[in-house]
């Protein structure tokens, strides 16, 4: 009767593993995992040398993409000049060369950068700021 139980359970194991794996491949989704890294020190705040350095290892350690982070506040130009387009990238006034860098170091590292902005200039934000939001925080 042992032995029987023995392949019972295991058949049961097998039945529920096989079970379990074709739910997972059914499910609608990517079918890998992409990872990547996060680290404005290390990315962002070193010399070019160091930050093409940094993304050569994370690239080695399997990574494809790395969040940069843009302070809007500092490539927007500190007063909004008149006709300025806020919305177009291009517009004179933007000072993109403090993430140039890291986005060629990136790309030339073979990763995707997603770029995360933070903190809008003063005037972006007009007179109906949140009272708990924080200017410069």
């Amino acid at each position: 009767m042992g032995r029987h139980l023995r392949v019972l359970a295991a058949s049961a194991m097998l039945m529920l593993t096989l079970s379990a794996t074709a739910r997972a491949t059914s499910v609608p989704g990517p079918s890998s995992m992409s990872t990547g890294f996060d680290d404005f020190s290390a990315f962002q705040q070193v010399s070019p040398s160091a930050g093409a350095l940094w993304f050569s290892r994370a690239r080695a350690l399997g990574a494809r993409t790395v969040r940069l982070t843009v302070y809007w506040s500092s490539v927007a130009p500190h007063t909004r000049p008149p006709g300025f387009q806020a919305s177009n990238p291009g517009a004179a006034g933007y000072d993109w060369s403090s993430l140039d860098e890291a986005v060629r170091n990136a790309t030339a590292a073979g990763m995707n950068s997603v770029l995360m902005v933070l903190e809008a200039p003063t005037w972006a934000e007009g007179p109906q700021m949140p009272g708990n939001a924080t200017e410069g925080a």
